[in-house]
């Protein structure tokens, strides 16, 4: 099982995440996502826990394509995901803050 945890959990709610489950992985994407990583890494680095960041300003480029239905078209290359709508197109990058 996988527990997938989106925005910027408590340490401890990742910590009973990772005895949950067999991967925990965080997907931070909030404006204050960078000072949240600097007040928590230490903590989460005790954890087996992989912890994203995606890019801020395309998630909200992004959330600007948003209808009520839509059909998306999502290519993944490396670090990027590049999401197709019809309203538009939006690079969106993610950095790996740690990986377990």
């Amino acid at each position: 099982m996988v527990w997938i945890d989106i925005g910027e959990p408590d340490v401890d709610r990742v910590k009973k995440a990772t005895r949950l489950s067999q991967k925990t992985k965080v997907y931070s994407f909030n404006t204050k996502s960078d000072v949240w990583w600097q007040q928590n890494q230490g903590k989460f680095g005790y954890l087996d826990a992989s912890i994203y960041r995606f890019d801020n300003e395309s998630i909200e480029s992004l959330s600007e394509l948003v209808t009520r239905t839509m059909d998306l078209s999502v290519m993944i290359t490396g670090t990027s995901l590049f999401v197709d709508a019809e309203g538009g197109s939006v690079e969106v990058t993610v950095e790996e803050l740690q990986d377990k």
